[in-house]
């Protein structure tokens, strides 16, 4: 099976492991002459910007069919050629990498599903807070011991925390030294974003994730959400989000569900599967996730509608994201935009790019 591997961005190598749109499992090399009689060779950050801009027409491998991933290839070309030998060269390509993860995402047909089970896929799973990880810890487990390359990270951390989240780890498989930990501030991430977006890309440069996951952009917490924007800016190819809990304006949120279920993918869970979750959250000592997650689940029973948390995982893959408009149907939507926590929000998004 020819895996599509995302070779996109930061993923890998675009001349290998690409489908093209012209014919099942067919793969198009990336010549370098190409490069050259493209002037793309070597070129500075800013041609892959300018290059999403450009018509395609008259351009080599340019048919209507194959316009996506023809573009996507020439932007990590570029990407991939640059030297990175400093932090000031590792960002410096960020305000490309916005523009061309919207044409990644857009094409979703080229995507992998979410819940792809290819051990050679390299993955990145970016938690905000130790215990995020209880959304999806099933599905960590299965990658693991089918001897996935799996990468975690956390935002936020303290020393207790951070031991809880080094437990889990073990627990699922995945050995210390794919762990990372950056210094974001518990209700301060979203603040903190201009600050940690050299993290971010260290890592990922670091990595070199084949796809992504974080937290839903769905306003439940600001520190999720700023996950997620510091990984759209930092990751050209396929993020995959999950849902946590929405919206901060309500007293009792929803948890584990997407607000809006268009595009999820659904993981029913074994019994084995349900037991290792429970397992799981006795792990968070400091926390009190397990007593959110009883009566949440007594809350949805006596208003016949059962949560089923340890019953199933949901994934889906992330579109093309407005960070400035609220990822909510009404009449949440509307709530969230009249919220001083949005207003803050705003505020940071504009100050990071800026």
């Amino acid at each position: 099976m020819v895996h599509q591997r995302w070779a996109l961005g930061l993923a890998g190598d675009c001349r290998t492991g690409i489908r093209t749109p012209k014919g099942p499992g067919a793969k198009q090399p990336w010549p370098e002459a190409e490069d050259r009689r493209h002037g793309w060779e070597g070129a500075p950050n800013r041609s892959a910007e300018r290059a999403l801009r450009r018509p395609l027409a008259g351009r080599p491998g340019c048919e209507a069919d194959g316009a996506v991933e023809y573009r996507c290839r020439m932007i990590q070309s570029m990407i991939m050629r640059r030297p990175c030998d400093d932090l000031a060269n590792r960002v410096s390509f960020h305000s490309a990498v916005p523009h061309a993860a919207r044409l990644v995402r857009q094409s979703a047909d080229l995507a992998p599903t979410a819940f792809d089970p290819d051990p050679a896929a390299r993955r990145l799973f970016c938690f905000t807070h130790p215990d995020d990880e209880l959304a999806v810890c099933a599905w960590l487990r299965r990658l693991a011991s089918a001897g996935t390359d799996l990468h975690l990270s956390w935002t936020h951390r303290t020393a207790v925390r951070e031991a809880e989240a080094r437990e889990m780890a073990r627990l699922v498989g995945v050995p210390e030294d794919r762990l990372v930990f950056h210094a974001g501030d518990d209700g301060r991430i979203a603040d903190q974003m201009p600050d940690l977006l050299g993290s971010f890309s260290a890592m990922i440069e670091r990595v070199r994730p084949h796809a992504v996951y974080c937290a839903a952009f769905e306003q439940g917490h600001l520190d999720h959400d700023a996950t997620h924007c510091l990984v759209s800016r930092c990751f050209v190819g396929p993020v995959y989000e999950f849902p946590m809990y929405h919206p901060y304006t309500r007293r009792i949120q929803t948890l584990g569900q997407f607000g809006n279920p268009d595009g999820e993918e659904v993981l029913e869970l074994t019994p084995e599967d349900a037991a290792f979750k429970s397992r799981v959250s006795r792990v968070y000592r400091s926390q009190n996730i397990r007593s959110v997650i009883v009566w949440y689940t007594v809350y949805r029973a006596l208003c016949l509608r059962p949560a089923r948390l340890r019953r199933t995982e949901r994934l889906r893959l992330v579109r093309d994201t407005d960070y400035l408009t609220p990822s909510l149907p009404e009449p949440w939507r509307s709530e969230v935009a009249r919220s001083a926590m949005w207003r803050r929000w705003v505020e940071a998004v504009k100050r990071l790019d800026s």
